[in-house]
């Protein structure tokens, strides 16, 4: 059976590779669970592409769902460091050039931004995917009182999502 797909990728197995290959460059934290924990945060935003959120940029834009106001943060806090320079020497895409609409069609662009946003948070990507889940609450979803993630769900779609997220383990 055939698997519908969107935000720039044919399988949600793809999302495997977009993930390691952003950890490479970027980093797998001392934890080395930077892989699990962009593939989880996927899996909960968009089913790793397999969920198309139908209002358009307002919860996020990309298979990981970074919302605009993150972007333009980690675009301007990034564009010209070191980080930013291997992004440009090892994947070819400037910082400094992206623009967040991007972020819907390239996967490896929404798994950058989202890598840099779990990059700034001093605390270690936990080990357990439970501590990943309270992890992604309170470094990655909203607070805001109307933000409807919760751990809870988080474990759910991990578990929907698992046999693409062992493909990385």
């Amino acid at each position: 059976m055939d698997t519908q797909t969107f935000y720039g990728i044919a399988h949600p197995a793809q999302a495997v590779a977009f993930a390691t290959r952003v950890c490479d460059v970027i980093g797998h934290g001392s934890t080395r669970k930077a892989v699990p924990m962009l593939l989880e945060t996927s899996a909960t935003e968009t089913l790793v592409g397999q969920y198309r959120d139908d209002t358009l940029y307002y919860a996020g834009a990309g298979i990981c769902q970074t919302d605009e106001s993150t972007f333009d943060w980690l675009k301007e806090k990034y564009q010209d460091s070191s980080i930013a320079k291997r992004i440009k020497e090892e994947l070819n895409i400037d910082l400094r050039k992206v623009s967040y609409q991007e972020l819907d069609y390239s996967p490896m662009l929404s798994f950058i931004f989202a890598r840099l946003r779990y990059w700034v948070v001093k605390a270690p990507i936990p080990a357990s995917v439970e501590g990943r889940a309270q992890y992604w609450k309170d470094h990655y979803n909203s607070h805001a009182e109307n933000a409807k993630g919760t751990p809870e769900k988080y474990l759910e779609r991990v578990k929907q999502c698992a046999v693409y997220i062992r493909m990385a383990a």
